[in-house]
């Protein structure tokens, strides 16, 4: 059928369910596949809320500062497009972020999520997509 944006959202919903279950490698590189569908598309809110797929799984797996950076960058997507998070999807962001504030200094998480706020989408995705 090739519906490029269906195939996105549905690996972006495998890399929920494998979030949920803590699958956190699984949960990451489907994150990461989905949003370089969502890049292909020019879908800038699909990118955002991948790019904070990614930055749960990273914080889980132990790489906080590189989730602080995803998260602003994100963050300053969706700012940018005017787009909120789904009310959904609000509770889980609100978990990944506590955690992500658990496992790191209020300083470096200041420093890396403004750092992340003025990374492009693009660089973002490059970012999301690096190997620790």
């Amino acid at each position: 059928m090739e519906d490029q944006r269906g195939v996105a959202y549905g690996v972006a919903g495998l890399a929920r369910l494998a979030l949920d279950r803590q699958d956190l490698p699984a949960a990451r590189r489907h994150y990461v596949e989905s949003l370089s569908l969502r890049r292909e598309l020019g879908d800038r809110q699909g990118m955002a809320e991948s790019l904070e797929g990614v930055a749960a799984a990273l914080t889980r797996l132990g790489d906080p500062p590189r989730a602080a950076r995803l998260f602003g960058a994100a963050e300053s997507l969706r700012e940018r497009l005017g787009a909120r998070r789904p009310p959904a999807e609000q509770e889980a962001w609100e978990r990944d972020v506590a955690l992500l504030r658990k496992n790191l200094e209020d300083s470096v998480l200041r420093s890396s999520w403004d750092e992340g706020r003025r990374l492009t989408p693009e660089a973002a995705a490059d970012l999301a997509a690096q190997q620790a």
